[in-house]
C-alpha cells in the first residue's frame, strides 16, 4: 500500500482530514469531539497533510496538522491519525518525514505533544522528551517531545 502524502488545501480535503482525526481520536480513544477541531485548524499559519493510499482509490489513512511559528522558528506538530490497520507498517514514518520536511528551513525545531503509548514511535522519528513531565490530556498520559532541524 504506497502512501502519498500532501498539503490539505481545500476545504473537502481539510474536511477528510477532520473526519479521519474524530474517527480515531473520539471513537477510539473516547476524546471529546468538539476538542478534535479548533480555532487552530483555520488559522494562516497551520498546515493540514493528508496521506492516501494509491492503492486504493486514494483513501485517506494518515493525517497531520503542523502549526508553524516562524517569530519563534518553531513548529508544533500534532493531530498525527492513522487508520489501526496502516499502523506499524511505516506509514506514520513517511507522514512525519514530509511534514518535517515541508517546514524544517522555517524552523529550528519540532514540538508536540505525545501520548505516552506512542513515545516510542516519536523516539524513532528522532524526538526527545523535554522533561520528566506527565499529564492527563482528557484520559491520557502525554508527555512533551522535542527534535532539533538537523544542520545541512
Amino acid at each position: 500500500m504506497p502512501l502519498k502524502v500532501t498539503i490539505a488545501t481545500k476545504r473537502e480535503d481539510k474536511q477528510l482530514a477532520y473526519d479521519l482525526r474524530l474517527h480515531v481520536f473520539c471513537d477510539e480513544e473516547g476524546h471529546t469531539p468538539s476538542l478534535q477541531v479548533d480555532g487552530h485548524d483555520d488559522e494562516d499559519s497551520t498546515i493540514h497533510f493528508i496521506g492516501v493510499d494509491t492503492d486504493n482509490q486514494d483513501k485517506v489513512i494518515a493525517v497531520a496538522r503542523c502549526m508553524v511559528d516562524e517569530r519563534n522558528r518553531q513548529a508544533r506538530i500534532g493531530r498525527v491519525a492513522l487508520l489501526p490497520q496502516c499502523r506499524g507498517k511505516g506509514y506514520g514514518k513517511v507522514l512525519m518525514d514530509v511534514v518535517e520536511e515541508t517546514v524544517q528551513d522555517r524552523v529550528e525545531s519540532f514540538i508536540l505533544l505525545a501520548q505516552l503509548s506512542k513515545q516510542g514511535f516519536y523516539e524513532k522519528c528522532g524526538y526527545r522528551r523535554k522533561d520528566d513531565e506527565v499529564f492527563l490530556d482528557e484520559h491520557i498520559k502525554v508527555c512533551w517531545m522535542l527534535k532539533k532541524v538537523a544542520a545541512n
